[in-house]
């Protein structure tokens, strides 16, 4: 049974962790593709 602080909605310290751990995986991974993205627009746009 859940005790009188604990709640069902909380997250757990490791289900946090996990959480962080994945959306900074995510972020590894896209943050290569728009970046090089990126540039090529900015090759585009400028005016050199």
């Amino acid at each position: 049974m859940l005790g009188p602080k604990q709640s069902k909605a909380a997250l757990t310290l490791t289900e946090l962790l996990c959480v962080i751990a994945i959306i900074g995986i995510l972020i590894a991974l896209y943050l290569g593709p728009i970046a090089k993205a990126f540039a090529k627009v900015k090759r585009l746009f400028s005016t050199e």
